[in-house]
């Protein structure tokens, strides 16, 4: 039995749900999408976070949409660009100060 394959839209709605999902928030893309002052100045992320989950969009998009490893790479960097979380950074002994 063959399975559908995944349109653009379907990747792209997963891959938000991913980051999600990873950084612990409790909500998806449904709930977000009609948020109007846009769910990345509401939501964030850590850099292990975003590294986590840039490695696991990584594999994500290459099974499902059979794309070549440089241009995953590069569409995953400007997908995070346009649509990732923000992310912060932990602040160190030094930063306080």
């Amino acid at each position: 039995m063959k399975t559908k394959k995944k349109t653009i839209q379907d990747v792209a709605k997963d891959l938000i749900n991913g980051m999600f999902q990873i950084a612990g928030h409790d909500v998806t893309f449904d709930d977000v999408v009609k948020e109007p002052e846009g769910y990345y100045n509401r939501y964030t992320w850590t850099p292990e976070q975003e590294n986590q989950w840039i490695s696991w969009a990584t594999e994500y998009v290459k099974k499902h949409l059979k794309h070549r490893s440089t241009y995953v790479d590069r569409e995953i960097a400007m997908f995070n660009l346009s649509y990732g979380l923000r992310t912060v950074f932990p602040q160190t002994e030094t930063d306080a100060a």
